[in-house]
């Protein structure tokens, strides 16, 4: 798994702030590049990606300053053909 091997951490170990913005631009750029995986699989990630968060803003306020920096600097969809 990408976040394990970026991490060190198994993903059953992973937290909210294991997941940063430069985290997931990684990821997605993985997808593109290593995987072969077009704009298109990788903007559905993404749209699941900040799905995620907006469920964890609700459920785990905890977490919020950790959240509300993903938003602030989360990446954006790629727009290449």
């Amino acid at each position: 798994m990408f976040a394990e091997r970026q991490t060190g951490k198994p993903p059953s170990r992973l937290d909210i702030a294991d997941l940063d913005a430069p985290l997931i631009g990684a990821f997605l750029t993985q997808l593109e590049t290593s995987r072969g995986n077009s704009v298109r699989t990788r903007n559905a990630r993404l749209a699941a990606i900040h799905s995620l968060f907006r469920y964890a803003a609700l459920r785990h306020p905890e977490d919020a300053a950790v959240i509300a920096g993903y938003w602030r600097s989360r990446p954006s969809a790629s727009t290449r053909p």
